[in-house]
């Protein structure tokens, strides 16, 4: 199970799933922890006990960082990774940075309750 306020900070950046044999987006976070998830044709509510288990998390690992996107970064923040864990991550504008190209902020990969992002 993934924790409520963790599925909260992507939800404005259309993270997807996988799981019942397609791919999701997340619609909405229940405060119980479901989830909604939509696709092109269905729309489900997956039970808190089965997001990151039967339907997970698509989601890219920092090793994943492409140059131009530390670039981006360093323009717009003034920094790279360093400010990151350096104790930024109450700032809410680099945090959204991560979210929104859907980094593995909190470590959900090696905890198995995500998948790799492919492709990317």
């Amino acid at each position: 199970m993934i924790d409520t306020k963790i599925l909260a900070a992507y939800l404005p950046f259309n993270l997807t799933f996988k799981g019942g044999g397609d791919i999701w987006n997340l619609h909405s976070v229940g405060i119980d922890g479901d989830v909604v998830l939509k696709n092109h044709r269905h729309t489900q509510v997956i039970h808190a006990e089965n997001v990151g288990v039967e339907y997970a998390p698509l989601l890219r690992s920092f090793e994943k960082l492409t140059d131009a996107e530390k670039y981006e970064f360093s323009e717009s923040f003034g920094g790279f990774m360093s400010t990151w864990q350096n104790g930024a991550k109450d700032r809410h504008e680099k945090a959204n940075w991560f979210f929104e190209k859907h980094f593995d902020v909190y470590g959900l990969i090696k905890a198995g309750l995500a998948e790799e992002m492919q492709g990317v």
